[in-house]
């Protein structure tokens, strides 16, 4: 611009007879388009690297003054005026002169002849020496600090996930493209590519910002292993984008992956390898001036650092702006180390061998809930839980309306300790004389507390004896015989009261586990007590005070129930170790985005069978993590099992 004016200014019109007036308007016209021009130059240079700090209307500013500057700015704008004012002013009385210096002006400006012999020469120079190894694709376009790529492709060039390419850079260094995506803009090609410095990135005749197919002897893969700092076998997925935290990673994906809800990825930030779990992803436009390009950015909680002993351990910090994403293609990232006996696995990282372990006592002594929609898996999981608290020398009382715990767990040779048919039906008749008032009233409810101390006495007794047995380690109380909805609550508090009164009295001598199934039928919340409100008070206190100071005494609680909104919040609250399985309803993902984070909860309700968000003392894992239980066929059959007729079914032993 300031070169074009300067031309402009020192043209003398003066001598010109024809069109004077009209080339005066010209060169006026372009000095003020000159001036513009070179206004919106210098703004573009002082305001647009300033970053989001500046105003929203300085922002604006800049980026219109730069659109005004590399628009009008090129040479053949600039310098179109002057050339004309020149040819048309100087050269009036020789037509043809005018002609032949028009022409040569537009061929010089449209074909631009003098770059094509260069070019021309050049390529002519490398083929003749010998100098070139690789077939050129294309030039640098621009540089996206850090290590991102853009490259203009020739109209024949291949830019294949499969290859490598090597650049030449403007400071004349030398570096190896891994490529990610293509795309159109402004009618040319552009490919994107990362960028990976290495020694045998040899640029043998390339010119700076040239970009060609790197050599046979350079191996992709080795090129990932090595940027990935892994020996096994790994894959760019994609790279870091804006708005990621410590906590939750955003990347944008590159090309075609197979990734899915819960897999596995990873960074390495520090010399360390920072692994993350697929949450959720969504379609969106990536700007690039013009013609934005549709992609993916996946959302990724962070896991931390894998400890094969202590599991994952969180990481303080979050991977630099592009840096590379990577994930396993054989699964196996980590090895997984058992030191404790009361170590288990839970299962794995969803497409990956990778396993997560939990700890028996931890989920024991700080309680734990199983939570799940119908079919997901979480009773599974707690005959899992169940049989390795057996195995650690834990006395475990089930509690079981479904009947399905007996034949489950008969290789455990469990032991069924309810209320005998005789007492039970007279506990059941006793409590409708009270509410019917056949008795009237005092008595009714004398002979009632009467009775209530014999069947208190047959329950500790029961208890008391399986505590003491050396062989028994499975309890499973039953009250089927017990029909009426206060019965069965009464008989429950019965249990609960005597477990808890024998561990106050033998401190620690054992350790229990109390599971829960279809727990909201046993401590609902307050909001869903029906006309039985005495007696659900009384469970759910008793159960509350096990929560809140059993571990004193050895005594631990593992709740399952479909539904947070229907289990008593005051003894939900108290299980630090929490297993959730697929769920929908809006008020349970309220209650556990306290537990999990937000992140998590947008995941749950697509889990699918067999998958769960583990997270809790319990768990050797310092985030929440996804977990695929491996589908076990002998597990199926025996719950098949139970859907068979009595007849049929009694024929068998179920495992």
């Amino acid at each position: 611009s300031i070169a074009s004016l300067l031309l402009l200014l020192t043209l003398d019109l003066g001598g010109v007879k024809i069109g004077k007036d009209e080339l005066q308007a010209l060169k006026w016209s372009a000095v003020g388009l000159t001036i513009v021009t070179l206004v919106s130059s210098i703004l573009a240079i002082l305001f647009l690297q300033r970053g989001e700090s500046q105003p929203k209307w300085l922002r604006a500013l800049s980026r219109f003054a730069f659109r005004i500057s590399s628009e009008f700015g090129r040479a053949e704008v600039v310098f179109t005026p002057p050339a004309l004012i020149s040819i048309f002013g100087f050269y009036q009385g020789d037509t043809l002169g005018q002609m032949w210096l028009t022409l040569a002006f537009a061929i010089l400006v449209t074909i631009k002849p003098i770059e094509k012999l260069i070019s021309i020469g050049t390529e002519l120079y490398r083929l003749l020496t010998d100098r070139v190894e690789s077939r050129r694709v294309g030039t640098i376009d621009r540089i996206d600090s850090p290590s991102i790529v853009r490259v203009s492709l020739q109209s024949d060039a291949s830019w294949s996930t499969g290859n490598a390419y090597v650049a030449r850079l403007p400071d004349a260094t030398n570096t190896l493209l891994l490529p990610l995506f293509e795309q159109v803009h402004d009618g040319k090609v552009i490919g994107t590519g990362y960028m990976t410095p290495s020694d045998s990135a040899q640029s043998r005749g390339l010119a700076v910002g040239d970009v060609a197919l790197a050599p046979s002897t350079i191996d992709r893969n080795d090129l990932i292993k090595k940027l990935s700092k892994t020996n096994f076998a790994v894959e760019l997925v994609g790279f870091v984008v804006e708005n990621s935290e410590i906590g939750s990673l955003r990347f944008e994906i590159s090309g075609q992956h197979s990734l899915r809800e819960g897999h596995l990825v990873f960074c390495n930030e520090e010399d360390q390898r920072v692994y993350f779990q697929v949450l959720n992803a969504k379609t969106t436009e990536e700007s690039f001036d013009e013609n934005p390009r549709g992609t993916i950015i996946v959302t990724a909680a962070q896991l931390g650092i894998w400890d094969e002993k202590l599991g994952f351990q969180k990481f303080g910090w979050l991977p630099t702006m592009n840096a590379p994403v990577f994930t396993s293609l054989s699964g196996v990232s980590e090895s997984t180390a058992f030191g404790e006996d009361s170590e288990f696995s839970l299962g794995h990282i969803p497409e990956s061998q990778l396993e997560v372990k939990a700890d028996i006592n931890e989920l024991r002594e700080f309680h734990a809930a199983v939570l799940g929609a119908t079919g997901t898996g979480k009773t599974e999981l707690a005959f899992d839980i169940i049989r390795k608290a057996a195995d650690s020398g834990a006395k475990v009382f089930c509690v079981d309306f479904t009947g399905e715990y007996v034949p489950r767990l008969n290789d455990l040779k469990p032991h069924v300790i309810s209320l005998s048919a005789d007492l039970a039906q007279e506990l059941d008749s006793m409590i409708f004389a009270v509410e019917s008032g056949d008795f009237g009233g005092q008595k009714a409810q004398q002979l009632l507390m009467s009775f209530e101390d014999t069947v208190r006495q047959d329950v500790e007794n029961q208890v008391r004896s399986f505590l003491e047995d050396s062989e028994q380690c499975v309890a499973i109380i039953t009250l089927d015989e017990v029909t009426n909805t206060r019965a069965t609550l009464r008989a429950t508090e019965y249990y609960l009261s005597s477990i808890f009164g024998w561990a106050r009295l033998n401190r620690k001598a054992k350790k229990i586990l109390i599971a829960l199934e279809e727990a909201h039928t046993v401590i609902p919340e307050q909001n869903f007590y029906s006309y039985d409100k005495v007696d659900t008070t009384a469970v759910v206190g008793r159960i509350a005070q096990i929560a809140l100071q059993g571990r004193k005494y050895g005594v631990g609680l593992l709740l399952v129930s479909q539904r947070t909104a229907l289990v008593s919040k005051t003894v939900l609250s108290q299980c630090n170790t929490v297993f959730c399985f697929s769920l929908v309803d809006q008020t349970s993902l309220t209650y556990l985005e306290n537990v999990f984070g937000k992140e998590h909860i947008q995941s749950i309700p697509n889990l699918g069978t067999f998958q769960m968000v583990a997270y809790g003392k319990g768990v050797l894992s310092q985030r929440p993590v996804i977990v695929q239980i491996p589908e076990d066929e002998k597990k199926r059959k025996a719950s098949k099992a139970l859907d068979k007729p009595a007849a049929s079914a009694s024929d068998e032993q179920v495992p």
